[in-house]
């Protein structure tokens, strides 16, 4: 009989436990995954610092991103079989067939990040970026992504490049070039100059020129200092007549905000039917093929076995720049 191990949170501030676990059975939609590497998003070790914990049921298997073989399909699932490979955010319509030639650890990069950027480009009230393709035409339309060095931001860009859009945006001096030559953005500009407002502005005002309109941000990390530099950078925008409409999308609940900034949080886990499908059903699986979608941030191994998702939550914690934290299992 096939057995079971999980990490679990047992409490507040308490280290991971790693111990046995039932054997999922799938629901109908659901499908059982047999993990082979695991990537860790901050939202892990809050969870464990006592964030959220009032809304889960102790103990907890806690973790997201996830890259492996298909071990068990329900009933009315089809699109997948036992034994795919693939890279999945914990939900059978947020899951993706992998080619043969990208690694489980590159993989479990991308997928929270995919539902996440998602989200927030392509949902109704949000963006309302057209779905991406791997053979996307031009849309004059262009968009500011606000910490494009973030694993968010990374693959927002890469979605909002495959969708046509004009992409601006903002990284660590030391990121800069990798923001374009690897995510392709067309222009990218540190988040800590102090000329970053007047840079973005200037580069919405030469996009507009050749007939370009600048449709919104993504706020990929949403700090107090991002909404602050953000309204900053809208003021101006108005000011200049660049922008018709102040649309942000933001991963964690804005603040601060000029009034007339149309600010709605992003949740991954509410992806429209329509954007889940033209995404992860149609958009990942092409674009890992030919290369349209890269796993970028790369991959920054702390270790084998669930015993190290502990360390890769601290090594997370500790803050990583352009980097995706995995544990391969």
């Amino acid at each position: 009989m096939a057995t079971n191990q999980a990490a679990w949170i047992d409490g507040a501030k308490k280290p991971l436990a790693v111990r046995e676990a039932n054997m999922p059975q799938p629901g109908p939609e659901e499908l059982v995954i047999k993990n082979s590497a695991v990537a860790i998003n901050p939202v892990d070790w809050k969870i464990q610092d006592g964030f959220y914990l009032d809304q889960l049921e102790l103990p907890f298997i806690i973790g997201t991103d996830i890259a492996g073989v298909v071990h068990e399909v329900g009933s009315t699932v089809k699109d997948f079989k036992k034994g795919d490979r693939v890279l999945a955010a914990v939900n059978s319509k947020m899951t993706s067939k992998i080619p043969a030639s990208l690694s489980f650890t590159d993989a479990t990069v991308l997928p929270l990040a995919i539902s996440t950027a998602a989200a927030g480009l392509f949902s109704k009230g949000n963006l309302s970026l057209p779905l991406p393709t791997v053979s996307s035409n031009a849309s004059k339309k262009a968009i500011l992504v606000w910490s494009g060095a973030s694993s968010v931001g990374a693959v927002t860009i890469q979605l909002a490049k495959a969708s046509g859009v004009a992409v601006i945006t903002t990284a660590s001096a030391h990121n800069i070039s990798k923001m374009k030559s690897q995510l392709g953005a067309d222009f990218a500009f540190d988040y800590k100059s102090a000329t970053v407002v007047d840079d973005i502005v200037s580069a919405v005002d030469q996009l507009k020129q050749d007939g370009t309109e600048f449709v919104g941000v993504y706020d990929a990390i949403s700090l107090p200092v991002s909404f602050e530099i953000i309204g900053q950078i809208f003021d101006k925008l108005g000011s200049r007549n660049l922008v018709s409409s102040k649309k942000l999308a933001t991963v964690l609940p804005p603040s601060n905000l000029p009034t007339d900034v149309e600010a709605k949080g992003v949740f991954a886990a509410l992806l429209d039917k329509d954007v889940a499908d033209g995404v992860w059903a149609k958009f990942v699986p092409e674009g890992l093929e030919n290369g349209v979608l890269k796993p970028l941030p790369p991959p920054t191994v702390v270790g084998k076995g669930l015993e190290s998702v502990q360390k890769g939550m601290d090594e997370n914690k500790k803050g990583v720049s352009f980097a995706k934290v995995v544990v391969e299992l």
